[in-house]
C-alpha cells in the first residue's frame, strides 16, 4: 500500500448516525427524547491503508448537536464548509437536512444543531474541494467512535477523505463488513 500524509481533522457528532432510540440517552448537551441506536446491517467494506498524519492536532473541529426542535431565530443551512472540506447530514434517502446555525460570540466560534426524530436514520457526508490533500475523518456519535464503537479520541484511526472525493458515513461499524 502507498504512504501518504494527510491532515486529520475530527468530526465530533453528537447526532445519530444509525438510528434514534429513547433507549439510550446522551449528556451532551442534546435532547433526553433520543440517543443512539443500533439500526439495521449496512454492507459496507473498510481497506487498510499506510498513512502518516501531518500533526497531531486536529486541522479542524465541527460539532453538530441534535435536538428534537429546531431553535427559532437562526440561520438554517444545509452544509457546513470550512476550507477545503464541506460536511452535511443526509437522512436515509440521501437528501440534506437543514443544519440551524448560530454565532456564540463567548466562545468565539459557531453552534450547529440538527433536528432528530426517535427511529429515523441519518448519515454524514463530507466533501473533499482540495485538489491535493487529502484528510483523515475520525468521527464521533454521543462521544464514540464510528469505527470501533469506543470513546472518542484524537488518538484512533478514521476515514480517509482523498483529494476531490466524498465520504457518507452511515452508522457505526461493528466490523469490517457492517
Amino acid at each position: 500500500m502507498s504512504k501518504f500524509k494527510f491532515n486529520a481533522v475530527i468530526v465530533g457528532l453528537f447526532l445519530l448516525l444509525g438510528g434514534c432510540s429513547s433507549g439510550m440517552q446522551s449528556n451532551n448537551g442534546s435532547s433526553s427524547d433520543v440517543g443512539t441506536a443500533w439500526g439495521g446491517d449496512v454492507h459496507s467494506s473498510v481497506q487498510s491503508v499506510s498513512v502518516e498524519r501531518v500533526d497531531r492536532e486536529p486541522a479542524e473541529m465541527v460539532i453538530i448537536n441534535y435536538s428534537t426542535q429546531y431553535p427559532s431565530g437562526y440561520d438554517k443551512v444545509y452544509s457546513i464548509r470550512i476550507s477545503d472540506l464541506e460536511y452535511a447530514v443526509r437522512d436515509a434517502n440521501f437528501n440534506s437536512i437543514p443544519i440551524t446555525r448560530r454565532y456564540n460570540a463567548s466562545m468565539g466560534q459557531w453552534q450547529y444543531s440538527i433536528p432528530a426524530r426517535s427511529g429515523m436514520n441519518y448519515q454524514l457526508y463530507i466533501r473533499n474541494y482540495s485538489h491535493d490533500t487529502n484528510y483523515e475523518i475520525v468521527a464521533t456519535v454521543d462521544g464514540l467512535d464510528v469505527l470501533n464503537g469506543k470513546a472518542g479520541s484524537l488518538n484512533h484511526h478514521g476515514y480517509i477523505v482523498n483529494a476531490g472525493d466524498s465520504l457518507a458515513i452511515k452508522g457505526f461499524r461493528k466490523d469490517k463488513h457492517t
